[in-house]
């Protein structure tokens, strides 16, 4: 597991622009889900994220 300790990380900031911006999840056809049983729903998981 690697810990993100900065905001500036790219990740981050990736992440902060699929939760604002529903045309940067389409165009990147990546998008945010919450809590687990979400999870089952999924196809495919690109990364997951641990707060």
């Amino acid at each position: 597991m690697n810990i993100i300790k900065s905001k500036s990380n790219p990740k981050i900031k990736n992440l902060k622009k699929l939760i604002a911006d529903r045309k940067h999840r389409y165009s990147n056809k990546e998008y945010v889900i919450e809590g687990v049983r979400a999870l089952d729903d999924v196809d495919v998981i690109k990364e997951i994220f641990v707060c």
